[in-house]
């Protein structure tokens, strides 16, 4: 090993603690290389510095897979385990923020990206679907520009699951993240038109049916102080909000016109633009030839999904695209013909183990 070298006046000592192996590991390869300790440790560090000076980001890059190698599968398997039970739990925050930790641990493993960019965006969508609801729970007058902030919040938390969304579909065309994207444009729709109604009562006062006010009604008479004031501000249920949109969908444009005429025009090129977006994906992922390349193969399970899926309400009750929504219905196959294709799949897997010994002999008890 050679000696070590003298430090001049223009380099700075830098000390490092390492654990007994590395520095056990960086003594035995200084002797076989014939370095110095410190000229390896300057080697790597301005090899990383070479990588790119613009923002460094080659050498993060290099450094996000340094560690992940150093950490090791274990913490990787880890978070996507607290990921799917976030998701089953509907914890949108969890996923996010553990989807933000687990992105240091797939830098080489593209498949996995694709999956967390799916699990991610979900939990984005699903989260401006939660703050939306909460807007609309928010019915007092007094409450307006807290709700407003809320509806706010939901467009960015859509509008930021479908830039990642996008970055999944520029790589594989998957259906249900199509379908996906098709739900996000039509809560979008639904929260321009929410929003400019207003929240001063409008879902409790006249737009639910008899059923449902009579429903409420009875369970706030069995409710006193506390636990009455949350279940009134509760969020909107599936059943309550599909009854909104029921009996809004066919008319909020002349509620809209004779409230907030001001606000019609824009609020009008907003929806057409999200609802548009909608429909056409839908129309493209229904209308394509032949069984999907990927799971699921058949669209008859997404169309039966999209029959009664509360994301899709505005598309199912809006005027100007309630027609083609319905439309869609006629793409469907029936399930006998899945089962059949799904029957060719079983015969060309693994057979069934057969039972031995004699035939109709009795089990053992």
């Amino acid at each position: 090993m050679k000696a070590p070298e003298a430090q001049t006046e223009e380099q700075k000592g830098l000390y490092v603690r390492l654990p007994k192996s590395l520095k056990d590991w960086l003594r035995n390869f200084s002797g076989r290389s014939d370095t110095t300790e410190a000229a390896i440790i300057t080697a790597l560090v301005q090899y990383l510095k070479n990588l790119g000076e613009e923002e460094g980001a080659e050498a993060t890059d290099l450094l996000h897979r340094l560690k992940a190698a150093h950490r090791g599968p274990y913490e990787f398997f880890d978070l996507q385990r607290w990921i799917d039970h976030a998701i089953m739990r509907k914890r949108w925050v969890w996923v996010i923020e553990y989807a933000h930790h687990l992105w240091n641990h797939i830098v080489d493993i593209p498949s996995v990206a694709q999956w967390l960019l799916y699990r991610e965006s979900y939990a984005w969508i699903n989260f401006g679907d939660q703050l939306r609801r909460d807007a609309l729970s928010l019915t007092d007058k007094r409450t307006s520009e807290e709700a407003s902030s809320r509806f706010k919040c939901a467009r960015k938390s859509l509008e930021r699951g479908l830039e990642i969304l996008e970055v999944y579909l520029a790589k594989e065309q998957h259906p249900v993240v199509r379908y996906n994207k098709a739900c996000a444009h039509a809560i979008l729709a639904a929260v321009a038109v929410e929003e400019s109604l207003g929240v001063d009562g409008e879902l409790e006062r006249n737009l639910h049916s008899k059923e449902i006010a009579e429903d409420r009604t009875r369970r706030l008479r069995k409710l006193t102080g506390p636990a009455r004031e949350k279940y009134w501000n509760r969020q909107p249920s599936d059943r309550e909000l599909g009854e909104y949109w029921r009996s809004v969908g066919p008319g909020w444009r002349g509620i809209l016109k004779r409230r907030h005429s001001q606000i019609l025009t824009l609020v009008e090129k907003e929806v057409f633009e999200h609802s548009e977006a909608s429909i056409g994906v839908l129309e493209g992922l229904f209308q394509s030839e032949g069984p999907s390349p990927q799971v699921p193969t058949s669209r008859t399970d997404l169309l039966h999904w999209a029959e009664s899926d509360p994301d899709l309400l505005f598309l199912k009750h809006d005027d100007r695209v309630r027609e083609r929504y319905n439309s869609l219905q006629s793409y469907s196959e029936p399930l006998t013909t899945i089962f059949d294709r799904l029957s060719q799949l079983h015969l060309a897997g693994p057979p069934r183990n057969k039972p031995s010994g004699r035939s109709g002999a009795r089990r053992p008890a």
